[in-house]
């Protein structure tokens, strides 16, 4: 996985993705079908780490 933090005019822009591509269909296939639960779990620990950083604890 590879991250990178940006500000933005004031607020901080935080992108991660994973360096390799998927390879041949079924790769594909694995990448979209799980895609949708990543965003769910991943977004809550991007929250809670923005929060964290801002000093706001409350969960």
């Amino acid at each position: 996985m590879r991250g990178d933090v940006t500000d933005t005019g004031g607020r901080a822009r935080h992108r991660r993705r994973a360096p390799f591509p998927p390879r041949g269909p079924l790769g594909h296939a694995h990448r979209w079908s799980v895609s949708p639960f990543h965003a769910v779990v991943l977004g809550g620990t991007v929250r809670s780490t923005a929060r964290a950083a801002a000093g706001r604890h409350d969960l």
